[in-house]
């Protein structure tokens, strides 16, 4: 299971560096489009891992056929505790990662704040810096309050975050 994790993970790197490829290139409102999906491809197989993970918490404490709905975002968590508590089996890999997502200022809580934005706000989310772009500015002058910046930054730190956390169970898991 650890290989379908690292898969996702090795997949979000792809999707990231095509995304930072494409925003440090883009001069068009499309080109700038084009790098926004990059970036929520990333998201996308982010939450795969994650997803990933927990399963593969789940299968190293030998719990089988658990009862834990399908689709990704922030209910997938508790399910998974709910699921443990439900057959009397404590897992303080699933309690690390009930804590990272009660802290709004970690890494789990922004990936999970990015894939409700991403995957099921319902209204689309307005690219300013696309419809000034329509008014001829380039893109040297689009500062750091770009959106799409901000989010390459935020990214990196979920990344980085991610591959931390994931090490530090897979080590706590073969103490067990």
């Amino acid at each position: 299971m650890s290989t379908v994790t690292n898969q996702k993970l090795f997949y979000a790197q792809l999707m990231f560096d095509a995304f930072t490829d494409h925003l440090r290139k883009a001069e068009t409102p499309r080109e700038r489009l084009c790098a926004k999906g990059y970036a929520e491809a990333c998201v996308l197989q982010l939450m795969l891992a994650y997803r990933c993970f927990l399963d593969e918490i789940v299968k190293a404490y030998r719990l089988r056929d658990l009862d834990v709905p399908g689709g990704l975002g922030a209910h997938l968590l508790k399910a998974y505790t709910e699921a443990c508590v439900a057959r009397d089996v404590a897992s303080p890999e699933l309690n690390y990662f009930c804590e990272l997502s009660k802290d709004k200022s970690t890494w789990l809580s922004a990936l999970l704040d990015l894939f409700e934005r991403a995957y099921q706000s319902s209204e689309p989310e307005k690219d300013t810096f696309s419809e000034q772009s329509q008014n001829i500015i380039s893109v040297q002058q689009i500062d750091k309050i770009d959106p799409l910046k901000t989010q390459a930054t935020q990214l990196v730190w979920i990344l980085d975050g991610m591959r931390s956390a994931i090490e530090y169970c897979r080590h706590t898991m073969q103490e067990y």
